[in-house]
């Protein structure tokens, strides 16, 4: 806390300032409260993790595996030598002609796009798009298959900023970085400049796709799920000018012949483009490279080569990882120095990636009091009463929309902590990983387990959706986060966010109610953000707004847009106001529901009883501490190449504005440290949705 900042001016810097000067940023891209946090959640996973002599006896066959893969990429990441054997083995296999960048008498005959990319798609990665199975909002109970355009290395919206080239060329470096080490460890030679020409072609075709995508704004429009059409449709309407994509349907069916579901394949099959227009723009984009001969399918085939190698280097040698952790650190996307030994952690992450339950499990006996579960539960039982409060008293709206709205509350599914549908019953964690083999590399390994997650996937064509269902989510608890997934109607508040300083058994209820609490009511209050208010109780993407309401809702996110978009520092620039609109309706809503839940539920059932005062904070008020207790969990401070990056792609506010921007809105926050009624965290205009 900094007691000479004035609480009524910036409350940030009152609750921030001190932090931010006992953590220097130093070499790092971004230090804050949640970055510590998960830094201790790392460590937690690192250290069970080591090995027991006791675990035969005391662990399931599914986590003795985990321990078992975690040593093994342990013993690869501290080997002395590196190794690229594996990765050359897997790209050999994959890739049948060869990876132009290693293999200087590249053959382009031999390479036949569609198989190279149905074999990568077998072990997730795809270049040129991406297949998902998500549930049918028209039918919940079913899932269709959705096409989406390809993940690149920065967003539209990046390249066409003023840090476009900055981006762009650290990526270059990287991949002529990791190129030039697998060409020196693989023993072929091929001169800088022809790298550098093979990568600067890499590099422009990933612009050229990702500059046929949608930006980061058009991309948070959810009605885009309720374009369905035939597979034929699409095909014979969007897909017609290269000679991949006029072979788009028979790839797909090829595609789910992985899970034995070719027969489900057709040209009336219903799949979802989002959107049909931009793969309209890839099959031109792939067609023009097809035009140029073999200088086109070099180019391909070295775009394809790399998103197979980049996928994979995390799971090589030391060196590797380097390359990469180098890269990631120079764009802000780690917060490790690249010097550090990160190797404990990144397994640890990559364990997570591919066995989430078989580490929950062990994670829950560990870290996990069993009181936490049945806590959590109560304090969200709370705050969705205090969101509910809210709907009532929301007089713009008309009846039949609050009865909805009511509804959907009351439908909201609630994942608190971890599932004990997981930890109690080792025989089906067990069932779930018995598939797993471990492989003679760890490289080996991982591509067993991701090419099981990918069938396993393809398979929920069939299935019908159950809610909840444990095994099909899949939840990574040691994450610290927490999410609504609007689809499933459903709030996600992980077990590893459920530790101080945003819960702490230890503190006055107050303190958790404005800590974990307000991320409680951030993700409730998802449901009914621009994204979440479009689906109804039942989970079907409609109209189910009456055209009144609607409008004075759109009105209403409109003065958010506004008043976000104001905001502004002299180093950065201001927010986006449309891009962050999701998240600042969850917090502003979400400070809301949180303080409700405290000081209208919490309180009734506790029978009003006063909570203790914390040690050197006797001069505050609980409704003082709930504040303090909301700004602390976004205190850190960020380095300007980073800022800049999160400000075009980033849909949360910056965290000055996290929370300055809910709290003075709140008409509670002013009364509790007396603001002024005009002073900048009071003003006399404030925003509200809910």
């Amino acid at each position: 806390m900094n007691f000479s900042a004035d609480p009524c001016d910036d409350f940030f810097a009152f609750a921030c300032d001190n932090y931010i000067a006992k953590h220097p940023l130093g070499n790092r891209k971004q230090f804050n409260v949640i970055g510590e946090l998960r830094a201790q959640a790392e460590q937690q996973v690192t250290d069970m993790m080591e090995p027991n002599a006791n675990d035969t006896m005391t662990l399931s066959d599914a986590e003795l595996k985990a321990k078992r893969i975690y040593a093994q990429c342990m013993q690869n990441r501290l080997a002395k030598k590196p190794d690229v054997e594996p990765l050359l083995r897997f790209m050999n296999a994959i890739m049948l002609s060869g990876w132009p960048m290693l293999k200087p008498s590249w053959d382009s005959s031999s390479f036949n796009l569609y198989n190279v990319l149905l074999n990568m798609s077998s072990f997730g990665v795809q270049p040129f798009f991406i297949t998902e199975l998500v549930q049918d909002v028209g039918d919940p109970t079913h899932n269709l298959i959705t096409f989406g355009q390809p993940t690149t290395f920065a967003s539209k919206d990046t390249l066409q900023s003023d840090i476009g080239q900055q981006v762009t060329v650290s990526y270059f470096e990287y991949v002529v970085g990791a190129t030039r080490l697998l060409l020196k460890q693989s023993g072929v030679n091929r001169s800088v400049s022809a790298v550098m020409n093979d990568a600067m072609d890499i590099v422009d075709l990933e612009i050229d796709l990702a500059m046929a995508g949608l930006g980061d704004v058009e991309q948070r429009d959810i009605t885009m799920l309720k374009d369905k059409m035939s597979l034929g449709m699409f095909q014979n309407n969007f897909l017609n000018q290269s000679s991949f994509f006029r072979q788009f349907t028979s790839f797909t069916r090829d595609l789910f012949t992985l899970a034995i579901l070719s027969n489900e394949i057709d040209r009336n099959t219903t799949v979802v483009p989002m959107t049909a227009e931009v793969f309209r723009r890839i099959d031109g984009l792939l067609a023009s490279l097809e035009s140029l001969g073999d200088v086109g399918r070099r180019r391909i085939a070295n775009y394809v080569g790399w998103q197979l190698v980049n996928a994979n280097l995390a799971y090589l040698t030391k060196d590797f990882a380097i390359v990469r952790q180098e890269y990631l650190s120079k764009i802000g996307m780690s917060a490790s120095d690249p010097k550090d030994d990160t190797a404990a952690v990144e397994c640890g992450k990559s364990l997570r990636q591919v066995m989430p339950l078989a580490v929950a499990s062990i994670y829950v006996r560990n870290f996990v009091p069993p009181d936490l579960q049945p806590k959590a539960a109560m304090m969200i039982t709370d705050v969705k009463a205090g969101f509910g409060q809210m709907l009532r008293t929301a007089n713009w709206m008309d009846d039949a929309t609050t009865t909805t709205a009511l509804q959907k509350l009351q439908n909201m599914l609630v994942f608190a902590a971890n599932s004990k549908e997981i930890t109690d019953n080792a025989t089906a964690l067990n069932r779930e990983y018995s598939e797993v083999k471990i492989g003679d590399t760890f490289l080996d390994t991982m591509q067993i387990i991701i090419r099981l997650k990918v069938t396993k996937n393809l398979r929920k064509l069939t299935q019908m959706n159950v809610r909840p269902d444990p095994y099909n989510d899949a939840y990574d608890i040691t994450t610290v986060n927490a999410y609504n997934e609007p689809i499933e109607n459903q709030i996600v508040i992980l077990a590893a966010i459920l530790q101080s300083p945003f819960y702490d058994s230890q503190v006055p209820q107050y303190m958790n109610y404005g800590g974990i609490g307000f991320v409680i009511g951030h993700e409730i209050s998802h449901g009914f953000d621009d994204q979440g208010s479009r689906f109804d109780a039942n989970q079907l993407l409609r109209d189910w707004w009456t055209d009144t309401t609607r409008e004075l809702y759109d009105n209403k996110k409109g003065g958010f847009v506004k008043q976000y978009s104001s905001f502004c520092t002299e180093e950065v620039g201001c927010l986006n106001g449309r891009l962050t609109l999701g998240e600042n309706i969850a917090d502003n809503g979400g400070i809301k529901a949180a303080y409700k839940a405290y000081f209208d539920f919490f309180k009734l059932r506790v029978k009003g009883e006063p909570e203790v005062s914390l040690p050197g904070f006797t001069d505050f008020s609980p409704e003082q501490m709930f504040f303090l207790s909301a700004g602390h969990l976004w205190c850190g401070s960020t380095s300007l190449e980073k800022a800049q990056l999160l400000l075009l792609t980033d849909p949360h506010s910056s965290a000055r504005f996290r929370v300055n921007g809910p709290l003075s809105n709140s008409p509670e926050f002013g009364q509790a440290y007396k603001c002024p009624l005009g002073s900048k965290m009071n003003p006399t205009q404030k925003f509200s949705v809910w």
